[in-house]
């Protein structure tokens, strides 16, 4: 019986080295190109730019003819467009369908990021887990000595999450390598462009619009007030924004790193998808209709 026993240990144990292995295989082959002519930061930025103007003019559209939907409408409709964008390029097996399927029907931030999370955790190690998170709560850190959105110096920022990254990836063996260096190129994309409040105010107006169907009981609001400069300091407005950065950030870090693991379009997805649901979850009196150039 207790030959039986540990022949059924052994076994188990095998299977799950086998499984790891065969994980960290399939990780190292969709991240072997993000070490040479991938950046998923650019990926990351670029989509986020294309797809966000797209999505505010479908919010506009709606809400000029009082036909708003729920964010979940929305959320799909950008989900599937990226999909229909990219399919020639995806390779559909049953786990990355399940996952992105998960991700279409989830319906708050917390759900995406548990989604998320429990994937990157299956294809991952205890180790390399550990040393991904210290390196992820570090470039996070590099924000706290900032107290509002105008007093970011991003040159700074940028020169030492270098420095920090060349550190941490001394430390760490070539498969967890591949995936730092998605974090690092997520997390200076990102920065670069939260900082830049063109796209922060694209976002405002995303949640303002979005939020109308959900938080006012279907009554829209009305779309021809007069909406805010975007060129004035509000002190206030200053230290919300500061904080919508750093949560931007940290979403995309978590998205984008997080989907990386079936390659650039599950990274682009999965970091859009955190990005919609973080202004989603704004409190209403936080989303400002800014007066954008393209209005006037």
């Amino acid at each position: 019986m207790k030959k039986v026993l540990i022949f059924t240990l052994v076994l188990i144990l095998f299977s799950c080295n086998e499984e790891q292995n065969l994980n960290e295989s399939m990780i190292s082959d969709n991240l072997q190109k993000s070490q040479s002519s991938i950046d998923y930061g650019n990926i990351h930025n670029q989509k986020l730019e294309q797809y966000s103007k797209r999505l505010l003019l479908i919010l506009q559209r709606d809400a000029e003819n009082s036909s708003l939907q729920s964010f979940q409408h929305y959320k799909t409709i950008l989900l599937q467009k990226f999909y229909n964008e990219y399919e020639s390029s995806i390779v559909s097996n049953s786990d990355f369908l399940n996952y992105y399927n998960n991700l279409l029907n989830a319906t708050s931030l917390p759900e995406v990021r548990g989604i998320i999370d429990n994937n990157f955790t299956n294809y991952m190690n205890n180790k390399s887990y550990s040393s991904l998170h210290s390196f992820e709560l570090e470039l996070m850190r590099l924000l706290d000595k900032y107290e509002n959105y105008t007093s970011v110096n991003i040159d700074e920022v940028l020169y030492i999450a270098n420095k920090l990254n060349s550190i941490h990836q001394s430390r760490v063996d070539e498969y967890t390598k591949s995936i730092m260096n998605v974090k690092y190129q997520i997390f200076r994309s990102s920065l670069t462009y939260w900082s830049n409040k063109e796209n922060l105010v694209i976002w405002n107006n995303i949640c303002y619009y979005s939020q109308e169907e959900n938080k006012d009981n279907g009554k829209p609001k009305d779309n021809k007030e007069e909406g805010k400069d975007p060129s004035e300091n509000d002190p206030k407005e200053d230290k919300e924004n500061f904080e919508k950065l750093k949560k931007f950030v940290e979403a995309d870090l978590y998205g984008c790193a997080g989907g990386a693991v079936f390659g650039p379009f599950a990274a682009g997805a999965a970091g859009l998808l955190c990005s919609a649901m973080e202004a989603y979850s704004w409190p209403e009196n936080e989303c400002y209709r800014y007066t954008m150039a393209s209005n006037n």
